[in-house]
């Protein structure tokens, strides 16, 4: 694993230092007011702080040795409603490699939404299904990559998403999505040169996205979008019975 000043980081290289361009690139200064949902070591908030992020806060279910003795920590379920045990609104929300975890996606995100300010941001790191080995996993086996057996067992990842039902997803919330790429990669400079036989035909077809093991997605808080919570015609029957 990737380590930030010590900190482990809990996504594939790169994937932290992405998240702090993306967000320095969309999100106008000052940038303040932060929590971190699913902080683990408090790596990305750290990285954050280095960059000039002030008024920082991390999050977890777990109790960790949180050493950042100037960032408050709060022992928070995910799984459940948490925005009120904080008390306060903020500009940015990150969700680093932490909804793939979650029973429900959809009602964290929610709780998101009511943590942040009217003009408020999230960023959402994730397994990125449509990665190049996962594409031809699936085509050999049928299981997505990320979320076999094993990665059910070992560190419960139960809850798969494409970055198009993500997307969907935060627009009907109410969020709108302002910057989406994939980023990340365990894989040495070696291996990635031994195995460009196999990406570089699939980035050929598919793009980009089939590069980088997390997908990510910066978005803003935005009216909803009621239409995506109703049906349409041929299955409206199943609201209906």
């Amino acid at each position: 694993m990737e380590k930030y000043r010590d900190l482990t980081c809990g996504a594939a290289p790169g994937t932290h230092a992405g998240v702090l361009q993306l967000i320095q690139r969309h999100v106008p200064p000052p940038h303040t007011g932060v929590v971190d949902l699913g902080a683990g070591s408090g790596a990305l908030l750290l990285r954050l702080q280095d960059a000039g992020f002030e008024d920082l806060q991390g999050a977890d279910l777990s109790e960790p040795r949180w050493t950042l003795t100037n960032v408050p920590y709060t022992r928070s379920d995910l799984n459940g409603p948490f925005s009120h045990a904080f008390q306060r609104k903020f500009r940015i929300a990150c969700l680093s490699e932490t909804i793939e975890h979650l029973d429900s996606p959809r009602r964290a995100l929610m709780e998101v939404r009511e943590l942040l300010e009217d003009d408020g941001f999230v960023i959402i790191t994730l397994p990125n299904v449509g990665f190049w080995e996962g594409r031809l996993k699936f085509a050999l086996t049928g299981e997505l990559w990320g979320f076999g057996e094993t990665n059910y067992r070992e560190i419960r990842h139960i809850s798969p998403l494409t970055r198009d039902q993500l997307r969907l997803m935060l627009q009907e919330i109410g969020f709108r999505v302002i910057g989406a790429t994939t980023m990340g990669s365990f894989a040495t400079p070696l291996r990635r040169v031994l195995f460009a036989p196999l990406w570089l035909p699939l980035m050929a077809v598919a793009g980009r996205e089939v590069l980088g093991e997390c997908t990510v997605v910066l978005a803003q808080k935005a009216p909803a979008d009621p239409g995506l919570s109703r049906p349409s015609a041929p299955w409206r029957w199943l609201s209906e019975s």
